[in-house]
């Protein structure tokens, strides 16, 4: 009789899969065992089991072991006892769970658009034109906001290009949390992901200004700007937990959410120890933009002109009136 049995993590992650032909079945860690496990807490022969064909059922019993073996009711096992289908046995600090070759499985699970835009971004090809579109928009920033007369462009996309080059290391570090936990690195995924993510702060710069350049000081979009920063920070942590990790998305959500508040709670505490009680100097904003960047058409010099004039006289003969009266 066949007999699959699977070595779990305590958090039901699969180890080890194997599969047996027979009606008897030892497991421990001697050598002359079917299944030998590597836990110094198991015995040399640990578990029997053997297979009653009269009435196609599995019995396992503990070989009155030094640690003993707990079924999945969390008893320990003092007698032979029947082994169905899906139960887990403990034998030292190891899960085994045993499942005969009828045992149901879940439904196959189709590619989500989510899968499918990670494996995209993963492309070589894709990879070198995100690092080439960063490096180009990064040289545009840096030059834009140069204070020199003398532009060594050579320097510029260097500077540039080294920076798109550091960026991969922020990937590495969750491919090798995965590597770690064992499961399948993915770093071109972690790669492609994060520059798409990085490269979308370049919008919230972008609004920055355009919103500065249309309103007054009196209108502030620090904090508009300051969420959609968290919210990018946030989408970057949960791509690559869900890049990384087999998490539910409940788990996967805590996890990204509390590295985004605990980045940007630091970041406000920081702000606000550094922020005056009280500053006697008006603020002023030099951001200088083409008109084309306008929200709203601004108004000619004659019609400038002619509106004060209204005014002036709207004033005069308001004043005129309350002397009259």
């Amino acid at each position: 009789m066949e007999l699959i049995i699977e070595q779990i993590s305590r958090g039901n992650k699969l180890i080890g899969r194997h599969k047996y032909q027979g009606d008897n079945l030892q497991i421990g860690r001697g050598y002359q065992n079917d299944l030998i496990l590597s836990d110094p807490h198991v015995c040399a022969e640990h578990l029997q089991l053997r297979f009653d064909n009269e009435e196609q059922q599995w019995y396992v019993r503990d070989l009155q072991t030094l640690n003993g073996s707990v079924n999945g009711s969390g008893k320990p096992m003092e007698q032979e006892q029947k082994l169905n289908s899906g139960d887990v046995i403990r034998v030292g600090k190891s899960l085994l769970k045993f499942l005969s070759p009828s045992h149901p499985v879940a439904e196959s699970v189709k590619f989500s658009r989510m899968e499918h835009f990670v494996e995209f971004s993963g492309q070589w090809w894709v990879i070198l034109a995100l690092m080439l579109a960063y490096t180009l928009i990064s040289a545009f920033f840096n030059y834009i906001n140069i204070d020199v007369r003398e532009i060594s462009y050579s320097k510029l996309f260097m500077d540039s290009l080294i920076e798109s080059l550091l960026i991969p290391i922020w990937a590495l570090v969750f491919a090798f949390i995965a590597f770690i936990n064992k499961h399948e690195a993915r770093l071109r995924s972690q790669i492609g992901v994060t520059f798409i993510i990085v490269s979308l702060f370049w919008v919230t710069d972008f609004f920055e200004a355009l919103f500065g350049f249309n309103t007054s000081d009196a209108i502030s979009v620090e904090w508009l700007i300051f969420g959609m920063a968290a919210l990018l920070t946030f989408a970057l942590f949960w791509f690559n937990f869900y890049i990384a990790l087999h998490q539910k998305p409940a788990r996967r959500f805590k996890f990204a959410g509390g590295l985004t508040a605990l980045i940007y709670g630091g970041v406000l505490l920081v702000n606000a120890g550094d922020e005056p009680d009280f500053t006697p100097y008006p603020e002023y904003n030099g951001q200088i933009m083409t008109p084309g960047f306008l929200l709203t058409s601004g108004d000619t010099t004659q019609a400038y002109v002619n509106r004060s004039d209204d005014l002036f006289t709207n004033t005069k003969q308001a004043a005129q009136e309350k002397q009259q009266d």
